[in-house]
């Protein structure tokens, strides 16, 4: 079963609040420093990439385990979900991720 307890400790560290953040759709101001970071990491202009086509974009060396059917299929309906979340499935998740991250 599927458990963020079975992870290694620094993971969860930084999976529950980038996932906490990601859900309640947070992001910080662009700044220069944030602008000429974006300059710095990507080849072409951060405005121009499209996001969605980058979701399976991952360096070979970096695939581990190829991608099982199951993992292409659930990665498609999350995908479609995440159009329409379920507003209180979502509050209630956001909120157990929060009480994670405090203690």
């Amino acid at each position: 079963i599927f458990s963020m307890a079975r992870f290694w400790c620094h993971s969860r560290v930084v999976t529950l609040p980038m996932g906490y953040l990601y859900g309640r759709r947070w992001h910080g101001p662009i700044t220069p420093v944030v602008a000429e970071i974006r300059k710095e990491l990507y080849v072409e202009r951060y405005e121009a990439i499209h996001w969605p086509k980058q979701r399976h974009n991952v360096y070979e060396a970096d695939v581990y385990t190829p991608h099982s059917m199951l993992y292409d299929v659930a990665s498609w309906f999350l995908q479609i979900y995440e159009k329409f979340p379920i507003k209180a499935f979502r509050e209630k998740a956001l909120k157990v991720s929060y009480e994670h991250c405090k203690y």
